[in-house]
Formats: C-alpha cells, structure tokens, sequence
C-alpha cells in the first residue's frame, strides 16, 4: 500500500473493495434515493445544521490514537472529507481504548483507520486519505494536500507537535481545535480557533507549557494520552466544534475544561487577550 510519494497530489489509500456498498443496497434492494440517507437538511434548520457548509469540507486530523480515531468516525458520520496525519503504528496498549482490532497490531494506524472507515461514509463522493507521516514531514512532501484544509484537529500527545500545529494554523488564518483527555482520564480538554474568534490564541491560554516537550499535549497540565473511555465525550464535543466552526458560528467560550471524576465543568470565555510576548500569534494588547 502506497502512501505519500507524490508531492503534490491527494494520494487516496490504495483500498480493498468493499464487501457491501449501502448505495447499491438502496438502489437495489428497496428502491429509495442514495440520497436520501443523507436527509438533515430536511430535518433541521439551516441554523443549526447546513449540510452545504459541513458536507465534504476538508479536514486534517493530527493523531490518530483513542480521541483521534474515534473523533474520525464521527467526521465521518458527520459527513467531512477526512485527511489523517499520524505516523504511529498500532501498539497492544491501544485496543482498549480505539477503533483498532487486534489484527491490526504493528500496522499503521492511519492505514488500518482509513479500511475501518471506508464502509461508514455518508456521502457518495466522501474522501478519507490517510498519511503515515509525522505532521511536519506531511508539510514538507504534501504543501498542496495541507492546503486545502478547511480545519484542522490536534489530538496528539505531544507540545511540540500542537505548537507546530497551531503556529501552522495561525500563521494562514486556518480554523483549529486542540483536544485531549488526561493521563488518569479525570479531565478532558477542548479548545478552538478561527480567524473570527475573539481573544488569544492557545499559547496564550497557556503561556506556561514548554513548547519543546517531547510529550504531553499542548496543556502540561491535563493533557495526556488517554487510558480509559472519557475520549469519547472529546469526540463528541469535538465533533460539535467542528460543525459550529465549518459553519463559521461562535460560541461563548474558546475553551472547555472538564472534570469528569467530580462532574464539574469550566468554560474559559472570551476574556483571555492577546499576550504582547506571544510566540505564536505576535502581541497584541
């Protein structure tokens, strides 16, 4: 299987076919519109779901582990196009808490992710790509693919990697989400950006992280790879941002903090500035 030899092109993965097509079985079997599987722009007002703004938008998913691949199943469902970026392969540690089965251990993750995918699309026309690469490197080789992105998500376990993200993102104006669950899956965290947010941008919020750390995720404090199944409320939430985002609407926080082992929940609202030393968006206030 084939992935990432071509600078400039999308390289879809070089799938099996699917055993069963949900198209073909409407088609054939019960004679309704393919279409019509896809009715939420019937069912909901266009101010809360508009399909047109959310329907094949391209987004790039950096990590693939516990949040990551379930996040990407719910991108799916949601109807994006989806780019996966991690250049990690499947450990025994990851079957309790992600998508990947046992048959799918020291494969690559994006790999097995894309296969798991593949019959879940919403859209006809719905493209998963995935890139075994790490994001800097999926920069360097695939410039065109990174910029037709209309949102990107950080779910890894790594500071270095989110600075890179965010400082990608901020540098071309491109809306962003960080998220992450914490090492004893008591707290759960949600940010988000976009060129029509107000306030500061992640390092700001967290003016105190070491943007040099090998590991963790973006917040020294509650970020870590999870071990249990809070991700799956990240997802969720995640997934919610996405859509608002795509949509280009606002919330009235930029950040969610979530304790999950005492039930209580802290939104950060639109009150922390532009810091005047900020390595990532330059100053401000």
């Amino acid at each position: 299987m084939d992935i990432g030899k071509s600078k400039d092109d999308w390289k879809e993965v070089d799938l099996p076919a699917v055993e069963t097509d949900i198209y073909k079985v409407i088609d054939t079997q019960i004679s309704l519109d393919p279409d019509k599987i896809n009715d939420r722009e019937n069912r909901f007002s266009k101010k809360i779901f508009d399909p047109s703004k959310v329907y094949n938008k391209n987004v790039v998913v950096v990590g693939v582990g516990a949040l990551g691949s379930l996040l990407s199943f719910y991108l799916v469902k949601l109807g994006t196009d989806l780019i996966l970026v991690d250049h990690d392969k499947i450990s025994p540690s990851n079957l309790n808490r992600s998508l990947f089965l046992p048959k799918d251990l020291c494969r690559s993750k994006v790999l097995a992710l894309t296969e798991f995918l593949e019959p879940f699309r919403t859209t006809r026309d719905q493209r998963i790509a995935g890139y075994a690469l790490p994001f800097d490197e999926f920069l360097n080789r695939f410039e065109k693919v990174a910029e037709s992105a209309d949102l990107v998500i950080a779910t890894v376990d790594n500071n270095k990697a989110v600075y890179q993200i965010v400082r990608y993102c901020k540098n071309r104006e491109l809306p962003h989400i960080i998220s992450g669950v914490s090492e004893d899956s008591k707290f759960l965290k949600v940010f988000w950006d976009a060129p029509w947010a107000e306030g500061g941008c992640f390092r700001c919020y967290h003016p105190s992280d070491s943007m040099d750390k090998g590991s963790g995720s973006g917040c020294d404090d509650v970020i870590h790879p999870s071990i249990c199944f809070p991700h799956a409320i990240a997802a969720g939430l995640v997934t919610y941002l996405t859509k608002v985002v795509l949509m280009e609407d606002c919330l009235d926080y930029r950040e969610l903090l979530m304790n999950i082992g005492s039930g209580g929940t802290y939104k950060r609202k639109k009150d922390v500035t532009r810091k005047k030393n900020c390595e990532i968006c330059g100053g401000g206030e």
